[in-house]
């Protein structure tokens, strides 16, 4: 027969042990519901900014590149919505690291010069990775002061940045910008450097105006052909119908490569070299992911 002691005891085992299932019941449902279980199911993701030129018609356009960094957004409360930090002034983003919009982020570089003019034709340069826990919602880049370009003839020529605003460059970021590997968790961010309408002659200085826009492979299409004769230099005009014209420069053996490129059907591609007839292609198509190769070009003097 059981005494009052041992009964007592018995019954506060048996509450001690309701009170701890009750507890573990309320965090598991805590866990399951709200902002908690976006962070607890939330994998981290590797983050890689990669940037490409179109080229231009010098031998290097050397530009300053100081940092890098990206905004993310503060949690995940804002992740199926494209368009939430579309109206996050970039005016005011200088003057704090995080807002309503999100936070800033440095990637790990030391600051570099990179010569845009090499990264022409598919050719790429990594600036920085590091890992997000949320929405990137831009990427910004701030360039130093010793931004230069070295011309046909050998001879160095700064590129002057107009103002301190111009050497902040934002790049908005939308979901159709980022390519991803689900199983490696991973982000890649493409930028694309429009050197030629980036850089300007006036008054026998060069200018530079950063032009640079996201893209990525998934939603982009890409252009490739090949001009012949191989050891003219040849200057391809992409124009995508809207007023957006897009140049590429062929290498040694006359071939181009261009990505970035809009999904459109109305896509006119012209081929001019110095002493020959300029030949044009209308009409042509670029589907998103897909690359479209176009037949071989012969101009004639």
């Amino acid at each position: 027969m059981k005494t009052k002691n041992q009964t007592t005891l018995v019954l506060s085992i048996l509450a001690a042990f309701v009170l701890i299932f009750s507890s573990c019941k309320k965090t598991d449902s805590f866990r399951n519901s709200g902002k908690y279980s976006v962070v607890a199911s939330r994998a981290i993701k590797d983050v890689e900014v990669i940037i490409s030129s179109s080229g231009a018609n010098f031998q290097s356009v050397m530009l300053d590149v100081q940092k890098v960094e990206f905004k993310e957004d503060l949690n995940g409360s804002n992740d199926d919505n494209d368009y939430f930090a579309d109206a996050d002034d970039n005016m005011d983003d200088h003057l704090k690291t995080v807002d309503d919009y999100g936070q800033w982020k440095s990637i790990g570089q030391s600051p570099k010069l990179i010569d845009m003019a090499s990264l022409r034709n598919g050719a790429e340069s990594l600036i920085g990775d590091a890992t997000a826990l949320y929405r990137v919602r831009k990427i910004r880049i701030t360039l130093g002061t010793n931004n230069y370009i070295i011309d046909n003839a050998g001879e160095t020529h700064p590129l002057r940045l107009e103002n301190d605003v111009e050497k902040v460059i934002y790049i908005r970021i939308h979901q159709d910008d980022i390519d991803e590997e689900l199983a490696l968790n991973q982000q890649k961010f493409h930028l694309y450097f429009d050197a030629t309408n980036s850089i300007k002659l006036d008054n026998g200085n060069y200018t530079l105006d950063p032009i640079v826009r996201p893209f990525s492979i998934k939603a982009f299409g890409e252009l490739t052909g090949q001009v012949f004769p191989e050891d003219i230099s040849s200057v391809v005009k992409i124009d995508d119908g809207e007023g957006n014209v897009i140049l590429a420069y062929t290498e040694k053996n006359g071939g181009f490569k261009v990505r970035g490129l809009k999904e459109g059907n109305n896509y006119t591609v012209t081929f001019e070299a110095t002493g020959y007839v300029t030949q044009e292609l209308n009409s042509v198509i670029m589907e998103k992911g897909k690359k479209t190769e176009l037949n071989a070009v012969t101009l004639i003097q």
